[in-house]
């Protein structure tokens, strides 16, 4: 599968680069769960609880599993190898997840004081994540996926900024500006930039590559990422805010796209990731109706706001059950193991299913909140428990690489054998 893909996989950062980043985000989405299902007013959009809620999943799920793929996607997708990873990922991810702690306590407080903090520690993640990655993404000749990324990385950046100003005015800070527009530009640049344009550039390579499917057509994996960011910029610089319906258009063609090559699949396997892409495309799909609904007849922005969470998360949930699995084999194999676990026994194909199966009963009973609200709750426990599941196992395959590499045999040159302690 993996061969004349136009992967360089000796170049993979060690696997603990990313798996710390998959084990915080999975734990964040735990404490997501947990939050929507004990916090009061979460249907009223503007609430304290519902923006912690949107950055909880934004900063502590989303931008966890992002870069953690990105720090494996760079190196072994784009050939952009990044020199010293395991110190400048633990720079990012414990910049991370301090600055989610301080944001999140920004919000409780309207501390001046502890914004700062926030800013800081969000700063050294986001910034420096940007910083690092873009780096070495300019430094190489593109494909369509890496030039995706790029542009995904520069509207991380736009958007960052973007948020520390809104957080400033949020905490006292004057600033003569249109509040709520300006906050409308940096929700485009999350969810049509960073999000968005991240999945799109890793689906338009691993699609075709994991589930051998036709090619996305040249001229839409080409020019489509460019338009969306292009199309964020002039909303950036015109505050032309309705550009995101033609933003979401190319959004809804590329879910259409997907859905018609994962469809189309050549190799017919009962594999549960291929149903969280479908889960993916179909809530990015819900996503683009509502949005195009609410001009005529205006809704609540908690439904559309769950839409697209459940398409980038979904996405998530099918890569972390490719990628993990994959990583545990492919570097027990690369030093040597000839006992490392096949992918199907580092994280068992039964346990995706059943992570499937609970993690869509959850969206089922969050569209159903939609008639009676109260039953969110159930949907909440069950994201929970899809969250719990996904943790285990990451942690799982984790102990497994540990035991392997402490107790397994490897080839060694000459031909012995040789336990390694």
């Amino acid at each position: 599968m993996f061969n004349n893909s136009g992967l360089s996989l000796n170049q993979a950062p060690p696997i603990k680069v990313v798996l710390r980043f998959f084990l915080t985000g999975s734990f964040f989405g735990i404490v997501a769960g947990l939050y929507a299902l004990f916090a009061p007013n979460i249907f009223e959009i503007a609430s304290t609880h519902t923006i912690i809620l949107t950055h909880i999943l934004t900063l502590g799920v989303m931008a966890s599993f992002m870069l953690g793929a990105l720090f494996q996607m760079l190196p072994v997708l784009c050939g952009a190898a990044i020199l010293t990873p395991i110190p400048t990922s633990l720079k990012i991810h414990y910049s991370l997840l301090i600055g989610v702690i301080f944001l999140i306590a920004t919000f409780y407080t309207s501390s001046f004081n502890i914004s700062l903090f926030a800013i800081f520690f969000l700063s050294a993640a986001l910034l420096g994540a940007f910083y690092t990655l873009t780096k070495e993404l300019l430094s190489i000749t593109h494909n369509n996926s890496s030039f995706g990324m790029l542009l995904s990385l520069f509207s991380l950046f736009f958007l960052t900024l973007i948020g520390f100003a809104l957080l400033l005015v949020r905490v006292g800070v004057g600033w003569d500006t249109d509040y709520l527009l300006v906050k409308e530009i940096h929700i485009s640049f999350a969810i049509f930039g960073w999000v968005s344009l991240l999945i799109m550039a890793v689906a338009f390579q691993v699609i075709e590559m994991f589930y051998v499917t036709l090619a996305y057509p040249s001229w839409f994996a080409k020019y489509a990422p460019l338009l969306i960011f292009a199309l964020l910029l002039i909303e950036l610089i015109f505050k032309l805010t309705f550009l995101k319906y033609i933003i979401a258009a190319i959004l809804a063609l590329f879910a259409i796209l997907t859905i018609v090559r994962l469809v189309k699949r050549k190799r017919k396997v009962n594999d549960a990731t291929i149903w969280f892409w479908l889960l993916s495309m179909g809530s990015l799909l819900l996503f683009v109706l509502f949005l195009f609904i609410d001009i005529f007849f205006p809704l609540n922005y908690f439904y559309l706001g769950i839409f697209f969470s459940f398409f980038a998360i979904s996405a998530i949930f099918a890569m972390s059950y490719k990628i993990v699995p994959f990583l545990v084999w492919f570097h027990l194999n690369a030093q040597g193991y000839f006992n490392a676990p096949m992918m199907h026994e580092v994280i068992h194909p039964k346990i995706v299913r059943l992570t499937f199966y609970i993690y869509s009963s959850s969206f089922i009973f969050f569209l159903f909140s939609f008639i009676w609200s109260p039953i969110i709750k159930i949907g909440a426990i069950l994201y929970t428990l899809a969250f719990v599941v996904l943790f285990t196992n990451v942690y799982i395959a984790w102990k497994k690489y540990i035991a392997t590499k402490k107790e397994g045999k490897k080839f060694e040159f000459g031909g012995e054998i040789k336990n390694i302690p």
